[in-house]
């Protein structure tokens, strides 16, 4: 799967179909490109880089796993209305976001709404690269603001 990945991830097609996604799209906006893979199993923890930001949600009966690596927009929060700033957040994304996938972004946020810990008390994430394995088909998702293209 990774030397597959290395190989159109390399191709000068993929430069072009992310230049046409962004069109005339604002810096900020979010692209995602979506490139399917085939059928392979869903072992990919082992490949991630040591200290690396990482989402994982399985849920095995349905037979669907997504891996998130790597930040290519965040947006955190904190207080007792963070949840709706990252509400407006995900609603802001998604009104600029140029996707050929359905656009998917990851939460997370700890219970007490005033913490004072090093993470973010409330995060959403659209992960720069994202492993899907959707009833045995997988892909992967490349997503970066349009402002980083070129």
């Amino acid at each position: 799967m990774i030397e597959q990945l290395r190989r159109q991830i390399a191709s000068p097609e993929l430069l072009k179909r992310l230049e046409t996604l962004a069109g005339d799209a604002p810096a900020a906006a979010p692209l995602s490109l979506r490139i399917e893979l085939g059928k392979f199993d869903t072992d990919w923890l082992h490949l991630l880089p040591d200290r690396s930001t990482f989402w994982f949600r399985a849920r095995p009966d349905e037979q669907e796993f997504r891996l998130g690596i790597g930040q290519a927009l965040h947006v955190s929060s904190a207080g007792r209305n963070r949840f709706a700033a990252l509400d407006n957040a995900f609603t802001g994304f998604c009104q600029q976001w140029r996707s050929e996938a359905q656009p998917l972004a990851f939460a997370g946020f700890a219970f007490d709404p005033c913490n004072n810990t090093p993470l973010p008390n409330a995060l959403l994430s659209i992960p720069a690269i994202l492993l899907e394995n959707i009833k045995g088909c997988c892909s992967v998702t490349l997503s970066t603001p349009a402002g980083r293209i070129g």
